[in-house]
């Protein structure tokens, strides 16, 4: 069983509007704060983000809740970035390393490290995004469209201070 979780409500519906829960019987994506996922204790054998864990604003408490649906021995994997200092395009930041707040709540670390060659993916990925403008509009709607294509000509400013890494941890 396959549950998505977001705290982007535009984020769910892409998802449910891509069809996903035809994929995967018995799967649904919901809209829910990091720190109020609304699932029980020990619902999931595993968790995984991509790119969306720096946009926490307390990263402890982001761990706190993760560790908390997990069943024990469950899996952690995601990417994000570590932000040197508060990013305006990304409305996030500063983090500067997850491994603290992961351990306080109770996970053990098997994997920490940079991505690799995060940066000229990214770089591609905006480049693309720039490229197909008409394309975004027509699929995305115009509001998430300008949203994405704003954030793809300013994000690549901010590269410099900041990394993005690869985490597998178990909770105990």
């Amino acid at each position: 069983r396959l549950t998505g979780i977001d705290v982007s409500s535009g984020a769910v519906e892409i998802a449910q509007h891509r069809h996903l829960n035809e994929l995967v019987e018995g799967s649904r994506f919901e809209n829910h704060p990091f720190d109020d996922t609304g699932l029980p204790d020990g619902f999931a054998d595993a968790v995984m983000s991509t790119d969306a864990l720096f946009y926490a604003a307390d990263q402890k408490v982001l761990f706190e809740e993760v560790a908390r649906i997990g069943k024990p021995g469950s899996r952690l994997a995601f990417t994000s970035f570590e932000l040197r200092a508060r990013r305006p395009v990304l409305a996030a930041g500063p983090v500067l390393d997850y491994r603290q707040a992961l351990e306080a709540a109770g996970f053990e670390i098997q994997t920490y490290e940079e991505a690799p060659e995060w940066e000229s993916r990214t770089r591609a990925v905006f480049s693309g995004i720039l490229e197909q403008r008409e394309k975004l509009q027509e699929e995305l709607g115009e509001t998430a469209a300008n949203l994405t294509i704003a954030w793809a000509r300013l994000r690549p400013q901010e590269l410099a201070d900041s990394r993005r890494v690869f985490v597998v941890a178990n909770r105990q």
